[in-house]
C-alpha cells in the first residue's frame, strides 16, 4: 500500500479472506482498500462492511478511521465531522483523534471549535504527553499566542517535561519570550 499498489494490495486482502472468510481484520483490510475503487457497487458494500465493523470492540476505531478518511476523499464535510466525533468517543480513542476533530471544526469555522478546545486542555492537562502535543498542535496553527498564554499558566515542573519544552520552546521563540524561554527549559 505504501508504493500506492492498491490492486496488488485489493489482490492479497481478498486473498487472505478467503483463507479466513470470518475473520474481522481481514474484512476490515478488504474493504479499507475497496474505498478506493472506481466501482460505485464496491465502495458502498466495502462502506457497508466498515460501517457493521465500527461495532467491534477491538476494530470499530480502525473502521471509523478508515470511513473517514473515504469522506475526506469525497468532501463530506457533515460525514467528516460526524465520524471524528464518533472516534473519539470510542473505546481506545487516543488524543490524536481529538485534535483532529478540532482540526475539522477549526477549517469548518464551526461554533464547536472553542468549547473543543477547551475540553482538550482540560484533558492535556492529565498528561504532559497529551499538553506537549496541544501545544505543538496549536503552534502548527499559528495559534502562537493561545499556546503561549495556556502553557504559561502551567506549574513550572509541568513546562520542565522534555516533551513540553520543546514544543514550549518553539511558542517561546516565536513569541520572542527569551526569559520564559530560559525558565521553561532551566528548572
Amino acid at each position: 500500500i505504501q508504493m500506492r499498489s492498491y490492486q496488488a494490495a485489493e489482490f492479497h486482502f481478498a486473498k487472505a479472506l478467503k483463507l479466513n472468510p470470518s475473520g474481522t481484520q481481514e474484512q476490515l483490510n478488504l474493504a479499507s482498500i475497496r474505498l478506493l475503487s472506481a466501482q460505485p457497487k464496491i465502495v458502498a458494500e466495502s462502506r457497508a462492511t466498515l460501517e457493521k465493523l465500527m461495532a467491534d470492540p477491538l476494530l470499530g476505531r480502525e473502521a471509523a478511521q478508515a470511513l473517514l478518511a473515504d469522506h475526506l476523499r469525497q468532501n463530506d464535510i457533515a460525514k467528516q465531522l460526524e465520524l471524528a466525533l464518533k472516534i473519539t468517543r470510542m473505546p481506545g480513542s487516543r488524543f490524536t483523534d481529538r485534535l483532529l476533530y478540532l482540526d475539522l471544526l477549526r477549517r469548518d469555522k464551526d461554533t464547536r471549535f472553542a468549547a473543543g478546545l477547551a475540553a482538550v486542555k482540560q484533558l492535556a492537562l492529565k498528561d504532559t504527553s497529551n499538553a506537549s502535543e496541544l501545544v505543538a498542535w496549536m503552534n502548527a496553527r499559528d495559534q502562537i499566542q493561545a499556546a503561549y498564554d495556556w502553557a504559561a499558566s502551567q506549574p513550572p515542573k509541568e513546562r520542565c517535561n522534555p516533551a513540553m519544552a520543546l514544543a514550549l520552546t518553539e511558542t517561546f521563540t516565536r513569541e520572542k519570550e527569551w526569559e520564559e524561554l530560559l525558565t521553561a527549559t532551566t528548572k
